[in-house]
């Protein structure tokens, strides 16, 4: 695949740990170039040139998800969704994506780029059972500048024993440690 792919954050305190995480997961016989847009720091530029956006975000996020989307795929750019907002409210996340992805994205990332690049991508690609943290690469930092933001991340374990009943990381990231 010879391409760009948009690599959009919504507005947050910190970068998204999540695209950083795509972007290491690239496999490296494709050609894909990225470019960060975090609303943080910097307003986005829907007619910036690019094959395919990628979008993660929270379910706070959705109103903004939608717009965004909106805005891409008004001028013919295809919009993957992932992150949340896409796992927790699927049925509301599908409409706005041409391609949709549920739960992690550790395996089906990389598929996706491939057949994406065979225009042989499909609409929806879904995790069925929770990715071994072995499998996740760190997150691919070089594309920010570490002052733009408050907070960093640092990820040392994946899955929350606990059984809250207010809270669905589980949902997304199992309980298993």
């Amino acid at each position: 695949m010879q391409g760009t792919v948009d690599a959009v954050g919504v507005k947050s305190l910190m970068p998204s740990s999540p695209l950083a995480t795509l972007i290491s997961l690239t496999p490296k016989d494709l050609d894909v170039t990225y470019h960060y847009c975090g609303e943080n720091i910097s307003t986005i530029d829907f007619d910036h040139p690019c094959d395919l956006v990628a979008i993660s975000g929270y379910t706070l996020h959705a109103e903004r998800i939608a717009k965004l989307s909106s805005g891409f795929r008004t001028r013919g750019i295809p919009v993957a969704i992932g992150g949340a907002f896409a796992t927790l409210d699927t049925e509301l996340a599908r409409p706005l994506a041409d391609h949709l992805f549920v739960r992690e994205a550790e395996y089906t990332w990389p598929k996706f780029l491939k057949q994406f690049s065979q225009n042989d991508a499909g609409s929806e690609y879904i995790q069925e059972k929770f990715i071994d943290i072995k499998d996740s690469p760190p997150p691919d930092w070089s594309f920010i500048n570490g002052k733009d933001y408050l907070y960093l991340t640092v990820q040392t374990a994946r899955g929350c024993p606990n059984h809250c009943d207010f809270c669905d990381a589980v949902r997304i990231i199992g309980h298993k440690h």
